[in-house]
């Protein structure tokens, strides 16, 4: 683990010309630079979706899924899944973030709907996202599926594309 210590000094000087200060209290804050950190929600309604599965106890984000849209496919070797009580968290159903090579991820059940929305930052700078519906499933533990139309996400009134997720929370 690599820790970050940072000291926070708090100086007083003595008078309007006073060139003196003196040291009247110092603290020391100690961070995790190695901590896991992702945000690919892409309404901002989940923040850190993997640091709240640390929090809710889970071990690691664990896991693997696979996205194909058309004739693309995305594969993820970091998922994180919130279920139940602790996706009540990030105020979802459910929630799920995953993490590949160049993409990421990102899941929900929530009471707007089902949105699944990718953002790959590699050659081709592609962002989709799905048209409205419910099409999640879930085992309540570990498994998802789904089967859905998605579009560019600067342009929803886009064709539409079929794709499937498969993802494994383990």
């Amino acid at each position: 683990m690599c820790v970050l210590l940072a000291a926070v000094t708090n100086l007083s000087c003595s008078s309007d010309d006073a060139t003196d200060s003196s040291v009247t209290d110092t603290d020391v804050i100690a961070v995790d630079t190695t901590a896991f950190v992702a945000d690919p929600a892409p309404d901002g309604t989940v923040e850190n979706t993997i640091r709240d599965v640390a929090e809710a106890e889970a071990e690691e984000p664990l896991g693997s899924a696979t996205l194909t849209i058309g004739d693309r496919t995305w594969t993820f070797s970091t998922v994180a899944c919130l279920f139940d009580e602790a996706a009540e968290q990030v105020e979802a159903e459910f929630a799920m973030t995953a993490l590949g090579e160049s993409a990421e991820l990102y899941a929900e059940i929530s009471a707007d709907g089902h949105t699944i929305t990718i953002v790959d930052t590699g050659e081709s700078d592609v962002s989709l996202t799905t048209v409205a519906g419910r099409f999640i499933r879930t085992d309540g533990a570990m498994l998802v599926s789904a089967v859905a139309t998605f579009v560019p996400s600067e342009d929803p009134t886009a064709p539409g594309v079929r794709g499937t997720l498969e993802a494994d929370c383990a």
